[in-house]
């Protein structure tokens, strides 16, 4: 699957955090910016990090979008407002509460009762736990099988990148990082490590992980 929005911010791309949410302010300031140069994409619910974490539901309308940035800019800036439907997505309790404005606790018995009901499917445990739509609510059983596979595929290209990036990883990093439990995050390792792409340092409870 084809991700729809860029890895990084470049001079034409800008991530904004849209948790909490963004500033009006902040939209504004980044408008005209990209107003006053060459132009560009500005992303609202991506992190700096490039991870996606969704638009706040003050701004899912885009046509109120649009028309508040010719309101508040001067001269008016025409703009073209898109909302992207990431088509892979998995949710922790926290970020789906984030999402709904509903206390964790009552998102945490939801979801788990649509588990129970076979409409979601869980991985991982504790904080880490993530939920995702069952093969039952697809008619295109394809788009199923990419949403919940394609993750999976990816473990070790992005513990790879961790490594490189961090120099040293333990297996906390990995479940962090993946929202898998401690004996998959282990087993990830494990592979990686006979395959020769990993070294390991210390012993396996305190072990630490380099890239080869």
């Amino acid at each position: 699957m084809e991700r729809l929005v860029p890895l990084k911010e470049t001079l034409t791309v800008e991530f904004k955090s849209d948790r909490k949410p963004v500033s009006d302010d902040m939209v504004i300031d980044s408008v005209v910016a990209f107003a006053n140069t060459e132009g560009g994409d500005l992303y609202l619910g991506v992190e700096d990090d490039g991870s996606i974490t969704g638009i706040h539901h003050t701004h899912r309308d885009i046509t109120k979008l649009a028309a508040f940035i010719a309101n508040k800019t001067i001269p008016p800036q025409s703009v073209r407002v898109e909302l992207i439907e990431e088509e892979y997505r998995r949710m922790t309790v926290h970020e789906i509460s984030d999402h709904t404005h509903i206390p964790e606790a009552k998102v945490r018995a939801a979801v788990e009762r649509l588990t129970e009901a076979g409409v979601l499917e869980a991985s991982g445990n504790n904080k880490g736990r993530t939920y995702v739509l069952s093969a039952k609510v697809y008619r295109d059983k394809t788009a199923y099988v990419r949403q919940t596979d394609i993750d999976a595929v990816r473990y070790p290209e992005l513990v790879l990148k961790l490594a490189a990036t961090k120099g040293k990883i333990t297996r906390k990093d990995v479940i962090t990082l993946l929202h898998v439990t401690p004996s998959q995050a282990y087993r990830i390792l494990q592979k990686l490590e006979k395959s020769g792409k990993l070294s390991r340092e210390g012993t396996t409870r305190n072990a630490a992980y380099r890239k080869a």
